[in-house]
């Protein structure tokens, strides 16, 4: 069974990282999903990165999958459980755990509208943090969009089936990084040696401080021992339309 690996956050904010772990996953030959968030994020766009834009468009080119992540990471108002597990689970980008469906389908042709004008047509979603409320996924239905995540399961809209199968990842820029990243190893390893679909998510700041960089090779290396999937190799979908087979 496959490893499915995907890398979070890819934004103008982001450059740097998000490209080296793109060059990361392809000297090892790994397919992934790159999760990009398309709107305004920390004071920048998309447009303030042209080489970022040009290198995703030829990422796509050679068959990886670019997917949108939320529109700018920033979250709205939440109640007082949500904005609990927004910090504990999202480290505070959580932007789609709590919205109704008008805002919800706002935000989501925002994104596509904006992947769009750059060439790209986006078929998943995954929500920042793997939290969605009911209404956003109902958008997303809505929409025509192959599948959503969560942190346990992938969701095929177009065929209405669930999939199980856990993403693990670092938690980096949290108190947490540390066990994260023993854990994530951990976990990595028994799936592998067992043959057991998992996902690896990878963030760029996982490349920030020298453990987690590390870790993050070494995660790699384990991955690259499997067969690897993006989120729509796992699905068998046709990239490059957000309309339903």
């Amino acid at each position: 069974m496959s490893v499915v690996v995907s890398i979070h956050d890819v934004h103008a904010t982001t450059s740097a990282r998000s490209l080296e772990l793109l060059d990361m996953v392809r000297r090892r030959g790994i397919r992934a999903t790159l999760l990009v968030v398309p709107g305004p994020w920390r004071g920048r766009s998309l447009d303030d990165d042209p080489v970022l834009v040009d290198r995703l468009s030829a990422a796509a080119a050679e068959g990886y999958e670019l997917a949108l992540h939320g529109w700018r990471h920033q979250p709205n108002k939440l109640s007082t459980t949500r904005n609990t597990r927004n910090r504990l689970m999202a480290r505070g980008c959580a932007e789609f755990c709590d919205l109704d469906l008008d805002t919800a389908r706002d935000l989501i042709a925002r994104g596509v509208d904006e992947m769009e004008r750059h060439g790209w047509s986006p078929l998943g979603f995954t929500p920042p943090g793997w939290l969605a409320s009911d209404a956003a996924v109902d958008a997303l239905y809505e929409a025509g969009f192959a599948y959503t995540t969560s942190h346990l399961t992938v969701t095929d809209l177009w065929h209405d089936r669930q999939i199980r199968i856990p993403a693990v990842c670092q938690r980096p820029d949290s108190s947490l990084a540390g066990v994260g990243s023993w854990f994530t190893r951990q976990v990595l390893v028994r799936h592998v040696v067992q043959g057991r679909p998992i996902r690896l998510a990878l963030h760029p700041a996982d490349l920030d401080d020298p453990t987690t960089r590390d870790a993050t090779i070494a995660t790699l290396d384990i991955a690259a021992c499997r067969p690897t999937a993006s989120y729509a190799d796992l699905l068998d979908v046709q990239l490059g339309s957000v309309t339903a087979a």
